[in-house]
């Protein structure tokens, strides 16, 4: 069974830290390689669903479950936004999709 998780990359996951580094690294570059040689980019409306935590009703970044879990189901509920703040969200995630790829640090 795995003993590291990637915190931004959740579903990576390996036996050592070493192994980690590596599988973070190729997705890293595989992201950076298909950035680059993109020609058009396409958003669906997932990208810009925004979810609260019910209790602190702060904003979390997606509704939590995966890999058979629940998540905390319950512990969240989507917060629809106005059009102004999707298309607001949409155009942040077209600008960052023109910029280089800035690489996590080490």
């Amino acid at each position: 069974m795995p003993s590291y998780q990637d915190p931004y990359l959740r579903l990576v996951v390996a036996r050592t830290p070493g192994e980690l580094r590596e599988s973070v690294d190729a997705v890293d570059r595989a992201i950076e390689a298909g950035v680059r040689e993109a020609s058009a980019f396409l958003f669906t409306f997932g990208m810009t669903e925004v979810f609260r935590n019910a209790e602190s009703r702060k904003i979390v970044n997606q509704k939590p479950g995966y890999a058979g879990s629940d998540g905390g189901a319950g512990k969240v509920e989507r917060a629809a936004p106005s059009k102004r703040t999707s298309t607001i969200s949409a155009q942040l995630s077209v600008s960052c999709a023109r910029r280089s790829p800035v690489p996590r640090s080490s």
